[in-house]
């Protein structure tokens, strides 16, 4: 199990403040934490179905030589999050655990970018004093 940085627990609990709610939580020992909250909403009326397909603003690929992008992130889901955005586009995409892989992978490949995640100082860019 990985541990975040708590980051998307206070941007919530902001979101839910802004909905005139309270995020609730219930924690067990050795178990985790559950969250809610309820919020009452309008219904909504008047929607339009478009179908993504057809819509003007659908990137479905891109002109030109194929990229190469690294993507960098201790986290496995969040690397999959970015390869599953991208590789649909025709990217070709490689992933890094962290920084000392992403070196040995930069090396190897000729890269047109690199995605990094910078959230945790312990991944490996460091260098000693």
């Amino acid at each position: 199990m990985t541990e975040g940085t708590g980051l998307g627990l206070a941007i919530s609990q902001q979101i839910v403040q802004m909905m005139s709610s309270q995020l609730q939580v219930e924690s067990k020992i050795g178990e985790g934490s559950t969250f809610w909250f309820a919020v009452d909403l309008l219904e909504a009326t008047g929607w339009i179905e478009l179908d993504a397909t057809k819509s003007a603003n659908h990137i479905v690929g891109y002109a030109g030589k194929k990229q190469k992008i690294l993507v960098v992130d201790d986290c496995w889901e969040n690397r999959s999050v970015i390869i599953n955005l991208l590789e649909p586009l025709g990217f070709e995409l490689i992933e890094a655990e962290n920084g000392l892989d992403a070196l040995t992978k930069y090396q190897a490949h000729q890269l047109d970018l690199m995605i990094t995640d910078n959230h945790n100082a312990d991944n490996g860019w460091h260098r000693d004093a």
